[in-house]
């Protein structure tokens, strides 16, 4: 039991070490689009941001791929100076294992989450990242928002 809960730890690490370093742009030349979008472009404070990332298989064929754990997708949102003031993911857990995707041809996904801290940050703008790994490519969409005074 001790050894397990090591590699576990170790393949925790590691995932996160590569979920933090993943690169601007997306796959180029991929079947698959995504779409990001929010409520609203500019909040108050306290106000809540809701977030909807579309994947899109936009060819005629199944796209198939494989992620490196149960987690599917990810929001991220970062200040002007490109600090993460929030992740969706942050201080959950989930299984290691090889998870399939799969989307038929003109297939859609989406995937939801909603951010309130939007009154413990300074206003000003703010950059949100929809995010789904598929390896060994990268997909992502961007929108910008504001929290106002």
């Amino acid at each position: 039991m001790q050894r397990n809960f090591g590699h576990i730890l170790v393949r925790s690490a590691i995932f996160l070490l590569l979920l933090a370093s993943w690169p601007a742009g997306a796959a180029k030349n991929s079947p698959l689009t995504l779409k990001l979008l929010t409520d609203k472009s500019v909040y108050r404070a306290g106000e809540p941001v809701k977030m909807t990332l579309s994947v899109k298989n936009r060819s005629g064929r199944p796209v198939a791929g494989r992620l490196s754990s149960a987690q599917k997708y990810d929001f991220i949102i970062t200040d002007k100076a490109g600090k993460v003031v929030w992740r969706w993911s942050a201080g959950k857990v989930f299984a290691l294992m090889i998870t399939p995707f799969k989307l038929g041809p003109g297939g859609t996904a989406s995937y939801e989450a909603g951010w309130a801290g939007t009154a413990r940050v300074k206003p000003g703008k703010y950059s949100v990242k929809g995010a789904l790994r598929l390896d060994p490519k990268r997909y992502y969409a961007v929108r910008k928002i504001e929290i106002a005074e």
